[in-house]
């Protein structure tokens, strides 16, 4: 068995993708690390290395089944590049992901909004379009937060807050700014890219450094979503964000959280845990596609709620290498296993079969429990007592 590690760079990144194989290698997996480069669309061959006695040889075979591909492949300069590999493997083989992103900001937020469970979590977003419309979004809020569309690493993120008369503009240092500076600003930056604004939640340590909750999820060898890892991320000394490739830190949950958030930390924790759960199928069920990875960035409030900043696609991997590479080859395992079943019998339409009664299933469930709850309210009533003589008469006449 075999599974394609696709990046773009040339090298492989050595201490994650060692780690990757060995623990492959135990599940009976050979891993070929590959990039868009390699491939042959006309042989429907592969030029890629695998590590072999501690050194990464190159070797050329078939284009694997399924392949761990990196998002960064469906954006920018990497898709106009490689368009044609990308258009080739998308009707080829199986790929972990087609796009850049799971999910845009703005559909999260909307996506949010109309869900029953999980609206507490959203944050109240528009598309900027006009200047006219920032304006007013920001006399509504006093203070918004202006977001790319399209972006990773929390770049060209921005603060703005209402001064009186005046406004202060925060991305890396605060800036006390006119309103006809403001809309030359406009001009000038966001009008000519897709931003969204939000109501800019308070998210922060005791410190008044930004933070944020990144829950790692991967899926595990059961086809489940499992937490490869949490932490909080700090940006020390930043005004904006806490991303770590900006220069932030990071700290393990439950101390943080005993630190700055005292009496609510076991409140904020369990609502970090339950989101975790449901977060990722309910996206799955949401697109109607099933994921390999993502990161949830929650904010956390100092009043005990948390928010739902956006779902990463592609989060870090280094504060958890070992945990991320024994979930992943269990993963890799369980899809190929499925590929095969699918080659022979068909399994993939008899899966979503299963699926869709599975649901139907617990729907019914749902609906019992609600019509039992319903049926022992009504038999603890007065009027269901009062009439337990008419009954047994009934019964009687039977």
């Amino acid at each position: 068995m075999m599974i394609g590690l696709l990046r773009t760079s040339e090298t492989p990144p050595v201490a994650f993708a060692d780690l990757l194989t060995m623990t492959c290698n135990y599940q009976g997996i050979k891993l070929l690390y590959m990039t868009p480069s390699n491939i042959d669309i006309k042989t429907g061959m592969v030029t890629g290395k695998m590590l072999i006695e501690n050194e990464w040889r190159n070797i050329k075979t078939k284009l694997p089944k399924f392949i761990d591909a990196t998002p960064y492949l469906f954006s920018g300069a990497n898709a106009k590049k490689y368009q044609k590999e990308i258009r080739y493997l998308k009707k080829s083989t199986r790929l972990s992901i087609n796009r850049r992103h799971l999910i845009q900001k703005d559909e999260l937020q909307r996506m949010l909004t109309k869900h029953k469970e999980l609206k507490e979590l959203a944050i109240e977003t528009e598309e900027v379009t006009t200047f006219e419309k920032l304006i007013s979004f920001l006399d509504k809020h006093n203070s918004i937060i202006l977001k790319p569309v399209l972006s990773y690493g929390g770049k060209n993120v921005a603060i703005i807050q209402k001064d009186d008369k005046d406004y202060t503009y925060i991305e890396e240092e605060n800036k006390k700014i006119t309103f006809k500076e403001l809309s030359e600003l406009y001009d000038e930056k966001y009008s000519k890219r897709a931003y969204v604004i939000q109501e800019y939640v308070v998210s922060r340590s005791l410190f008044d450094d930004p933070i944020d909750c990144r829950v790692h999820l991967e899926k595990n060898g059961n086809n489940e979503w499992e937490v490869a890892r949490s932490f909080v991320r700090i940006g020390l000394g930043e005004k904006v964000v806490s991303n770590i490739s900006q220069g932030g830190g990071i700290s393990r949950v439950d101390p943080f959280l005993k630190a700055n958030f005292r009496e609510n930390w076991k409140v904020i924790k369990k609502k970090i845990e339950h989101y975790s759960r449901v977060i990722p199928a309910e996206l799955e069920k949401y697109k109607n596609e099933d994921f390999m990875v993502m990161g949830l960035d929650l904010g956390l409030t100092i009043e005990g709620n948390v928010k739902l900043f956006e779902i990463n696609t592609f989060p870090i991997v280094s504060p958890q290498r070992a945990e991320i590479a024994r979930l992943r080859a269990g993963y890799y395992k369980f899809v190929l296993k499925e590929l095969a079943l699918e080659e022979e019998y068909g399994y993939s339409s008899l899966v979503k079969s299963n699926k869709k009664m599975l649901e139907e299933h617990k729907e019914f469930i749902k609906e019992s429990k609600h019509l039992n709850k319903k049926l022992e309210e009504v038999k603890k009533s007065t009027s269901w007592k009062v009439t337990k003589p008419l009954r047994k008469i009934k019964d009687w006449i039977k």
